[in-house]
């Protein structure tokens, strides 16, 4: 009888994104052992099956509104009547009037904030990202890269021209995975010059 013989083989999950659905990838290995002789002619088979796993990419957003309000205001005196005559002793009544006007200008609003995009599986993934705003607007990202490192994350910027916007929207593309979303609430936040209240005095 012959003794045992082991035949160690090591399986390797592939670091290839595309080859992955919704993060799971299945392949078979199937090892073959013959016994031959004169009057032998053997064969069996054994099969592995391994199974492998790519973490999604994870993502996290913030939006932060803003906008400028300008106040200026106007003031305007005036007395009615402008001249009086009379003999010595007589009094007259002229009435002074004010007139503040406040005006406000409110413009260049927009939406801006940072999408950080991390990667938990240990191979680099590439990734593509779109960003939206609930009103339709379309926001531009600039990204320092478009591929997450093995085990860290990789944050972009985007900014957007919008002044209706509440919810804001990230969506972040990678192959072997379902997109990614990851949306923030949109709050604004005003920009003042001038003065929003004032005090009139007339002694």
């Amino acid at each position: 009888t012959a003794p045992p013989v082991s035949f160690p083989e090591m399986f390797t999950c592939p670091s290839d994104p595309s080859k992955y659905i919704d993060g799971k990838h299945q392949f078979t290995e199937t090892n073959t052992a013959t016994l031959k002789g004169a009057n032998t002619n053997l064969e069996k088979s054994a099969t592995v099956t391994v199974n492998c796993t790519l973490p999604a990419l994870t993502a996290t957003k913030t939006a932060n509104g803003s906008f400028d309000r300008k106040i200026t205001w106007d003031l305007k005196k005036s007395v009615a009547p402008t001249s009086h005559s009379g003999l010595a002793g007589d009094s007259f009544t002229s009435t002074w009037n004010v007139d503040a006007t406040k005006s406000v200008v409110e413009d260049n609003y927009k939406v801006t904030g940072k999408i950080t995009i991390s990667n938990d599986a240990a191979i680099d993934q590439t990734f593509s990202v779109s960003d939206k705003l609930d009103d339709g607007t379309v926001a531009s990202v600039d990204c320092p890269s478009l591929t997450v490192p093995a085990k860290d994350s990789v944050e972009c910027s985007y900014t957007a021209s919008s002044k209706d916007a509440t919810k804001n929207t990230a969506t972040i593309s990678a192959p072997g995975n379902a997109d990614v979303v990851a949306t923030a609430d949109v709050t604004y936040t005003a920009n003042v010059t001038g003065d929003d209240k004032v005090t009139l005095a007339d002694p």
